[in-house]
């Protein structure tokens, strides 16, 4: 699946007016649920992946050594 980093326009989260049929629902603290060319994506932190029983834990090792470094990681799940 190829979805351009580029966004357009106003809206309450930038994912919402991404270049390409999409579909989508914030999820405040968390991220977002979305429908991306008809197949169902997933885009936020942790706690998102959790809820949603997406085992993320072969990434911990690594989005903790990003996260002190002070970057921000973001999980991204598609046809879970």
């Amino acid at each position: 699946m190829k979805v351009p980093p580029s966004v357009v326009g106003e809206g309450s989260h930038p994912f919402r007016r991404l270049k390409t049929d999409f579909h989508g629902l914030a999820i405040p603290g968390h991220g977002l649920q979305a429908t991306v060319n008809s197949r169902a994506v997933l885009i936020g932190n942790r706690k998102l992946m959790a809820d949603r029983q997406i085992s993320v834990d072969r990434l911990v090792a690594r989005a903790d050594a990003l996260s002190g470094a002070g970057r921000t990681v973001i999980y991204i799940a598609v046809d879970n």
